[in-house]
């Protein structure tokens, strides 16, 4: 598998185990949701502000969304938050600061 399939299978199964959609890790990424789902295809190469974009996003590193090791991802590192009663927007700003204040 090349290294742009492998590192976009990885976004979306990190992005997938932390219950989030393309249009919430894009918006926390600052980046399209077309390129991320380009990118999570293997269709675009990303650069590496992209890469370090994602990963920040993904409160992971760069060299995890690189390396050929299976990814763990410790579910006690994340802050787990009901947003059933707040619109789309609160829920991507919550999730955003849920994430600042999880890297402190």
């Amino acid at each position: 598998m090349d290294i742009n399939k492998s590192t976009g299978r990885k976004i979306k199964d990190v992005r997938i185990s932390l219950n989030m959609s393309q249009e919430e890790l894009a918006f926390m990424a600052g980046i399209s949701v077309s390129c991320l789902s380009k990118l999570e295809r293997g269709e675009q190469s990303a650069t590496l502000s992209t890469l370090e974009k994602v990963a920040d996003a993904l409160a992971i590193s760069v060299t995890d969304l690189i390396d050929n090791e299976k990814l763990r991802i410790n579910p006690s590192s994340y802050i787990i938050i009901s947003t059933e009663n707040l619109s789309p927007e609160q829920s991507l700003k919550l999730k955003w600061i849920a994430k600042i204040v999880s890297s402190w």
